[in-house]
């Protein structure tokens, strides 16, 4: 926070004054993130996400290249 500029150029003094963000905002967006992170986890865990296996060669497999377009590659 309190470091010196690396350069010369010339800066308002207003633009040295070292920030801090208000801990309300800061806790709020930890929360949020911890929020999702837990939903994440429980739908996983209820959906029954799992890997995949592995694909064998000369497999059939369905790719998009960016658009609404799917085609079919043998992998």
């Amino acid at each position: 926070m309190g470091r010196r500029p690396r350069n010369i150029l010339p800066t308002s003094c207003e633009l040295l004054k070292p920030r801090t963000r208000d801990p309300y905002h800061v806790k709020a967006h930890f929360d949020t993130q911890k929020q999702t992170r837990r939903y994440t986890d429980i739908h996983d865990r209820r959906k029954g996400a799992k890997d995949l296996k592995p694909l064998q060669e000369r497999a059939n497999v369905r790719m998009s290249g960016g658009t609404k377009h799917w085609k079919l590659v043998l992998c």
